[in-house]
């Protein structure tokens, strides 16, 4: 029964009742337990249920002895949970990599705006300093690899094309055997996906593309061995293996390849929104309640894989010094429109993260009470680009942060980066009136540009998104900072 009862991490205290979130955690285990083992497991199940939260016949066994099976209990689940799913069937049910990263569950394709609000809400009323981390020394895959690899959720067709173009050039690779082809479709498409989350924006020269394949060759013996379908830690299968190993080769062999020709193409167009999206979920990070870390290195761009990829080196001399020639054209001030305006034309070196990065953390040490304290104000977004965009404010006594991100950008660009301007935005805007008390702040300066932005005090407050992102540099996203002085 243990293997198919889906575990659920209860981290319940003995003599405390448990919350309504545990209720609804453990009911909804033992639902889908049931659905699979059918009703003759119920009382089990059952059973197991009120032993875990104190109640029925449970209410009155010895606090010792279940205490003991509950600590027992939540050392079971961790292992059985990273086994079975993060080091199993993450590897196995691939619709889209970007969604198998830990703590996730790749069923669920993204969540909605009013969701997202939700569940800030809920972390600043329950858990308001909680950790928030976006990559980690066991992340599946680095944080702006994930990013990119979103943006295929809104090109499905091209993806697909580009899929029956790669897959025929590699044909010549494939291993043959009396019963099937070597490497598996599975496996195939876990590469191409990981090709095309991987590769760089600008085209790698030779020593480039020859560590590219190092690191893939070596990420890819590891996910077929945790796919444990063709060959495993326990008992590798040297021909399988083989044969992937001849496989990724021909892909990524040095010297003119089609393949990579095509591969170069799909990231050049995809890249500059998967940027976007590292940026904006850097900003959120950053401002929604909790506390945002910074795993070693995502300073700039992280494309890392899977340990041991992820915890190779970093060269944090050569980021003091990029970060000393970013700090210089803030010493006058804010950084110009025209400075964002050259960091993202050259994307790709990471330094526009980098300073993003640098700022936001600026701003968290000089409003820290506002951070530590604020409560969330979800606000709604009308107009014809409403589905596009997130808003929200951190409000603090006469302190204010009011954020707007980007999202789906690329569906919103029609899929061509040139179109990403600020007239995308036209006719859309942000309700500030209501609860919540950001309408009596006026005035507010962009913490990236230092453009400021005064609101009317009419009834409906708005911000108009056009004007926004006009003075945001070609930034996905605004970060307005009210000042104290003009609240009414």
């Amino acid at each position: 029964m243990a293997a198919a009862f889906p575990v659920y991490r209860t981290y319940l205290r003995v003599g405390e009742p448990a919350s309504a979130m545990d209720r609804r955690h453990i009911d909804w285990a033992i639902a889908a337990a049931e659905r699979r083992l059918g009703k003759s497991e119920a009382t089990v199940l059952e059973h197991l249920r009120e032993v875990l939260l104190g109640e029925g016949e449970a209410a009155h066994l010895p606090q010792d002895a279940r205490k003991r099976f509950l600590a027992r209990w939540q050392q079971f689940t961790a292992p059985v949970t990273a086994k079975a799913m993060e080091d199993t069937a993450f590897y196995r049910y691939i619709p889209l990599l970007s969604l198998n990263e830990v703590g996730a569950d790749p069923r669920s394709f993204g969540m909605s705006v009013s969701a997202f609000h939700f569940a800030n809400l809920t972390r600043q009323r329950h858990r308001p300093h909680c950790l928030l981390g976006t990559s980690t020394h066991d992340s599946k895959r680095g944080e702006d690899l994930r990013a990119r690899l979103n943006v295929l959720s809104e090109l499905p067709a091209q993806w697909e094309d580009c899929l029956l173009r790669l897959s025929g050039w590699a044909q010549l690779y494939l291993t043959r055997t009396p019963k099937e082809s070597w490497p598996i479709h599975n496996d195939i498409w876990l590469l191409f996906q990981t090709l095309v989350g991987l590769w760089p924006a600008l085209p790698p020269d030779d020593a480039a593309r020859e560590d590219l394949r190092t690191r893939v060759q070596a990420y890819m013996r590891k996910a077929i061995r945790e796919a444990k379908t063709k060959t495993t830690w326990v008992c590798p299968e040297s021909d399988y293996e083989g044969a992937v190993e001849r496989y990724v080769d021909g892909v990524l062999r040095l010297g003119p390849s089609p393949f990579a020709d095509e591969l170069q193409k799909v990231t050049a167009r995809i890249a500059p929104f998967g940027f976007r999206n590292s940026l904006a979920q850097l900003v959120l990070k950053f401002t929604v309640p909790g506390v945002p870390d910074l795993y070693q290195g995502c300073e700039q761009w992280n494309f890392s894989l899977v340990d041991p990829d992820n915890r190779r080196p970093v060269d944090y001399a050569a980021l003091a010094r990029e970060l000393e020639g970013l700090e210089a054209v803030c010493r006058q001030g804010y950084p110009m429109r025209e400075h964002w305006q050259a960091l993202n034309r050259n994307a790709a070196d990471g330094r526009i993260k980098q300073l993003v990065t640098w700022r936001l953390l600026r701003l968290r040490r000089e409003r820290s009470t506002l951070f530590r304290n604020a409560n969330y104000v979800a606000l709604g977004v009308d107009g014809p680009a409403a589905d596009h965009a997130v808003a929200f404010a951190r409000v603090h006594e006469r302190e204010a942060v009011l954020v707007v991100a980007a999202r789906l950008t690329c569906t919103l660009c029609g899929g061509e980066d040139e179109a990403w301007s600020p007239e995308l935005w036209k006719g859309t805007s942000v309700r500030c009136g209501g609860e919540g008390g950001v309408r009596r702040f006026r005035r507010w300066r962009n913490w990236l540009t230092g453009e400021e932005t005064t609101l009317s005090q009419s009834e409906e407050t708005v911000m108009d998104l056009q004007a926004l992102f006009g003075a945001a540099g070609g930034l996905p996203f605004a970060v307005l900072v009210a000042d104290a002085e003009a609240a009414a």
